[in-house]
């Protein structure tokens, strides 16, 4: 399942999103996103995923502890605030 949502002057991570879990693309980027939501663990499929150019200043102390356990083959974070 691919969503692309990018573009859309989103202000925060879809909530809607967790309940998608064979979702395996999903593309946030040019909103203006500033946290990423520990929920993302639980979308098991997620094997590719961008959320450059947005505004991200921090992730899920939850998110970056079981980042690597992810399937994740691609991950694009460049272009935010990072602190």
């Amino acid at each position: 399942l691919f969503l692309d949502l990018s573009r859309n002057a989103l202000v925060k991570f879809p909530s809607e999103i967790q309940g998608l879990t064979c979702l395996t693309h999903l593309n946030l980027e040019y909103n203006f996103i500033t946290f990423i939501p520990s929920f993302l663990i639980h979308l098991t499929e997620l094997t590719w995923f961008d959320i450059s150019n947005n505004w991200i200043v921090a992730i899920s102390p939850l998110l970056e502890v079981h980042w690597q356990a992810m399937p994740m083959k691609w991950l694009d974070l460049t272009s935010n605030l990072f602190p």
